[in-house]
C-alpha cells in the first residue's frame, strides 16, 4: 500500500522557505505601489490647489488691470512691459513708477516692480502680451522762456520840424517800449534815425543804447552802441541805420534812450518835431560834456525807429499718441486670463 503522501498526481505543498520569499516579494511590491501612489498624490493637484492657484493669478491680473488703469503717463510700452506712474499713493509727494515685466521665457514669473522694489505676482507663466490701442491726440507743451521776433518797439515817424544840431553834446531820444504783458526782458537791436551832414562832412559819432531815468532823462551808462561817420549821410537828410548786436537787456518798463553824440570832426544834424503833441516820447539834449546834465523837450521827438526783441513764457500744441485702452492675456501653468484696461487719463505713449 502506497502512503497517501506518495500518491500519484498529489498536489505539494509551499515549503517554509518558499513562503517566507514570497512574502517579503509581496511586501516590496505593496511598499512600492504605496510610494508611486503618495508620489502621485504629491505632483498632482488637487481641486483645491488648482482653485487657489487660479485665484492667486486672478489677483495678480486685477492689480496690473487696476495698477494700469490709473496711470497718467506711460514710459515704456512693450508686448511683455509695460512702465508708467500713477499718482502719489504713500503720501511722499511724488508720483509712484509701476511697471510690469515678463522675460518673454515660458516658467519664467510675471514680476512687478514699484519704484525700484519688486515682487512676483505670478511664479510660473507660460504665455503674456499686452495690445496697446491708440489714438491721435494734442497736447500743450511748456517751451520755458523764448525770444521773440524782431519787433518795432517804438517809433516817431510823423511830420518833421527841421534840423537839429547837436552843438558838439549830444541828443537823446528816450522812450519805453511797447511789448506784451508777459515778457520778462527785452532789449534793442537795431534802430534807424533821420539824420544829415553838417559842415565839411568830416564828423565821426556814436549811436548809445542807454538806460533812462523815469523822468526819460539819459544816464552815462552805454548798453550798447554803433558808429555814424558824416560821409554815409547826404546834406539833405535820410534815413540812417545803426545796429546793436549784444545791447544788454532790459526789464519791462524800463526806459532806454538812443543818444547820437559826436566823437570827432564836425556836428552832425538830425531831424526832429517840435510839436508832436501827445507823444510818449522825449527829446533830450546833452547841456555838459559826457552827458553830465541833460535839459528835455517832453512831446519833442526826433525821427526814429526802434527795434528789439522781448523773452516771453511761450506754449505749443503738440501731436502726441494717447493710450485709451490696452489688452491683456496671461497663460499660467493652468488657466488662461484674458482682460481689456481702459484709461481713463489718455496718458500719452512714446
Amino acid at each position: 500500500m502506497i502512503p497517501r503522501s506518495r500518491q500519484p498526481g498529489a498536489r505539494r505543498a509551499f515549503t517554509l522557505m518558499e513562503v517566507a520569499v514570497a512574502s517579503v516579494a509581496v511586501a516590496f511590491l505593496v511598499a512600492s505601489l504605496g510610494a508611486v501612489l503618495a508620489f502621485a498624490a504629491r505632483v498632482m493637484p488637487s481641486d483645491k490647489d488648482t482653485t487657489l492657484k487660479a485665484v492667486a493669478t486672478r489677483a495678480g491680473f486685477q492689480a496690473l488691470a487696476r495698477d494700469l488703469a490709473a496711470a497718467y503717463a506711460v514710459l515704456e510700452a512693450s508686448p511683455a512691459r509695460v512702465e508708467f506712474l500713477v499718482p502719489d499713493r504713500d503720501n511722499d509727494g511724488d508720483p509712484e513708477q509701476i511697471a510690469f515685466v515678463w522675460s518673454g521665457v515660458s516658467g519664467d514669473p510675471l514680476r512687478r516692480i514699484i519704484n525700484g522694489s519688486g515682487e512676483s505676482i505670478e511664479p510660473r507663466v507660460r504665455a503674456f502680451s499686452i495690445t496697446y490701442h491708440t489714438l491721435p491726440g494734442q497736447r500743450d507743451a511748456d517751451l520755458g522762456l523764448v525770444e521773440s521776433d524782431e519787433v518795432l518797439l517804438a517809433s516817431y515817424r510823423g511830420a518833421s520840424d527841421g534840423n537839429t544840431v547837436m552843438n558838439g553834446l549830444g541828443l537823446g531820444m528816450s522812450f519805453v517800449p511797447s511789448i506784451p504783458a508777459d515778457a520778462q526782458s527785452w532789449r534793442v537791436t537795431r534802430a534807424r534815425l533821420w539824420l544829415k551832414s553838417e559842415g565839411t562832412a568830416d564828423g565821426v559819432g556814436n549811436v548809445y543804447v542807454m538806460p533812462a531815468t523815469d523822468a526819460l532823462i539819459p544816464t552815462s551808462t552805454a548798453l550798447a552802441s554803433s558808429t555814424i561817420r558824416e560821409n554815409m549821410l547826404t546834406s539833405g537828410g535820410g534815413w540812417f541805420e545803426v545796429v546793436f548786436p549784444t545791447c544788454v537787456a532790459r526789464t519791462p518798463g524800463q526806459p532806454v534812450a538812443l543818444v547820437i553824440a559826436r566823437s570827432s570832426g564836425s556836428d552832425l544834424g538830425a531831424w526832429g518835431s517840435a510839436s508832436a503833441v501827445g507823444h510818449g516820447s522825449t527829446m533830450a539834449r546833452a547841456t555838459r560834456p559826457l552827458f553830465m546834465s541833460w535839459s528835455s523837450s517832453v512831446g519833442q521827438p526826433l525821427l526814429f525807429e526802434a527795434y528789439g526783441r522781448y523773452t516771453a513764457p511761450s506754449r505749443t500744441v503738440q501731436a502726441v499718441t494717447r493710450l485709451h485702452r490696452a489688452t491683456i492675456t496671461i497663460k499660467s501653468e493652468n488657466h488662461v486670463h484674458s482682460m481689456s484696461v481702459w484709461l481713463p487719463s489718455g496718458p500719452t505713449v512714446p
